[in-house]
């Protein structure tokens, strides 16, 4: 395959050039509201970190008052990329994107880098937010000792183990559906359970009966989810693209989940990055760049 054709299929778009699309949000059905950018994602129930390694905030700029407002995260895979969800991109249209790399503070300290281009997960779902990972490309670079280490295909990702989540995000759940949603200032994490793909799917599945007539939903194999027995831990609204840790390994990014963060009967809904890291590594080779895999 030549160069070109492996440019097109890929579909890396450089900002200012061409607007980068990963589909409306409108028509997605794993969720129960999420017809605004206001209701994409979350950190609840957790406590503050001031470490912020592997993880930056993924901005977008006014372009009146020149200030900054959070949208997602993003992780850092290497010197100059970071992996982060596909539906945040269509955020970015009619903006200038940032990233803020090195601060447990979105708004503040740390370096500020340019997007320079996104590489989108061709096979991404609008539907079901299947494959909902993308790739960014910044300058200036990130620091070496940032780079996480990403799970490998082989990464046994075990139903009940616990994995470690972290956000800017709103952390009040009853806000966290409301007009009133807003950002943490400080960095949050939170510990929350692997739930078998079945067993959620089924609880998902009954949540959503209660609105929707519709057959079973089942998850997709890039995609698990987790929480609590109990609800009360999740990620929430603008922690999408936030890393999913286990183990000092990256194991998923976040991507959906309920309006009402926190619901015991609607975990999150998470990338599964063993499933998707033939994708990255494809990525890495075809534009020369270096992750480090676990395996």
């Amino acid at each position: 395959m030549g160069l070109l054709n492996v440019l097109i299929v890929v579909e890396i778009i450089y900002q200012g050039r061409t607007k980068p699309k990963c589909g409306r949000l409108q028509s997605v059905q794993i969720r129960f509201q999420i017809e605004t950018p206001e209701e994409y994602k979350r950190i609840v129930g957790g406590m503050t970190t001031n470490i912020s390694t592997h993880i930056a905030a993924l901005l977008i700029q006014d372009t009146e008052d020149l200030g900054y407002s959070l949208i997602c995260a993003t992780v850092i895979i290497s010197l100059h990329h970071s992996l982060t969800a596909c539906h945040c991109i269509d955020i970015m249209e009619n903006y200038t994107g940032k990233v803020r790399s090195g601060s447990a503070y979105w708004q503040k300290d740390g370096i500020l880098h340019d997007i320079e281009a996104v590489i989108r997960n061709e096979q991404f779902n609008q539907n079901y937010l299947d494959n909902d990972i993308a790739i960014l490309y910044v300058r200036p670079h990130f620091y070496r000792r940032e780079i996480v280490l990403v799970a490998g295909p082989n990464y046994k990702l075990l139903d009940g183990s616990y994995i470690k989540v972290t956000g800017w995000g709103e952390r009040d759940q009853n806000r966290s559906n409301t007009k009133y949603a807003t950002w943490s200032e400080t960095l949050y994490t939170v510990d929350v359970q692997v739930i078998n793909n079945k067993k959620c799917s089924k609880m998902i599945t009954q949540e959503r009966s209660d609105y929707y007539d519709e057959t079973e939903l089942l998850l997709q194999q890039s995609q698990f989810c987790a929480g609590l027995p109990e609800g009360g831990r999740d990620a929430c609204i603008y922690d999408s693209g936030g890393p999913a840790v286990q183990n000092n390994v990256l194991v998923g990014i976040i991507s959906s989940g309920a309006s009402i963060c926190g619901h015991k009967n609607f975990p999150g809904i998470y990338v599964h990055i063993p499933n998707v890291n033939r994708w990255i590594k494809n990525m890495s080779r075809i534009f020369n760049f270096e992750v480090r895999f676990d395996n």
